[in-house]
């Protein structure tokens, strides 16, 4: 039987653990119903300007991106080694599970980097521990003004995660953000990844301005105006 992924209903436990999240031995997803976009961004990413957050803005695929798992190791900052994802729009299920050390093993000694053909390698690795008896899957649920928070360690643990819309229809959009470390060549990696700064992001998308408040209200659903503002493409380091 699945279990429940963490789920922090109150802003102020979610601060308070994102403070210590970086020492904890093996992290574990979190999910949080936050209170807006920078709000959840500044508390994910303690004591980090929105310029030193990058982040990406995506419709999400109907059926879902599949299950896979990220690879940022090695692109952010070794202070800050996770990604977050903040839910704009939509309803989804959310599954995850982690990786195994032989799957793990397997797929680093045959992808040692980031390629297109590793992106799609990811997809099967993720199905194959979704799919091994007596695999621990935990469950929750995005919904808008959900944030979701997934490590990204260098020696795992690989959190593998599968978020499927609930509606074809209205299947949603997100941010998702990382903090890339100090050499140019990550942030360049980021940024062909279709990533900004978060202030660039939110002043050319979502209608804010520079300087951005320590807090926001919940944005509201950007598709309500029909009308695309920003480019959809994956970057494969997801």
């Amino acid at each position: 039987m699945a279990g429940q992924i963490e789920e922090i209903t109150d802003m102020g436990a979610f601060v308070e653990r994102m403070n210590g999240y970086g020492t904890v031995g093996n992290p574990g997803p979190l999910l949080v119903r936050a209170s807006g976009l920078i709000a959840f961004a500044e508390a994910a990413f303690p004591d980090t300007p929105p310029s030193n957050i990058y982040a990406q803005m995506n419709d999400r695929e109907p059926k879902g991106r599949g299950a896979h798992f990220d690879v940022y190791q090695g692109f952010i900052d070794e202070n800050r080694e996770w990604i977050a994802i903040f839910n704009l729009a939509g309803e989804a299920a959310l599954r995850t599970a982690v990786l195994s050390p032989e799957l793990s093993q397997i797929y680093f000694d045959t992808f040692p980097e980031p390629t297109d053909e590793a992106f799609e390698a990811r997809r099967n690795f993720s199905a194959i521990a979704l799919a091994t008896p007596g695999a621990e899957i935990s469950e929750g649920e995005l919904r808008a003004g959900t944030g979701l928070i997934l490590p990204q360690r260098a020696n795992g643990p690989h959190i593998v995660h599968d978020i499927v819309p609930k509606s074809d229809e209205t299947p949603g959009h997100y941010v998702k953000m990382a903090v890339p470390n100090d050499k140019e060549a990550s942030k360049q990696r980021m940024i062909s990844g279709n990533y900004q700064p978060l202030d660039d992001l939110v002043t050319e998308h979502l209608g804010g301005s520079k300087p951005i408040p320590a807090a926001q209200k919940p944005i509201p659903s950007v598709r309500e105006r029909h009308e695309r503002t920003w480019p959809s493409r994956h970057c494969n380091l997801d």
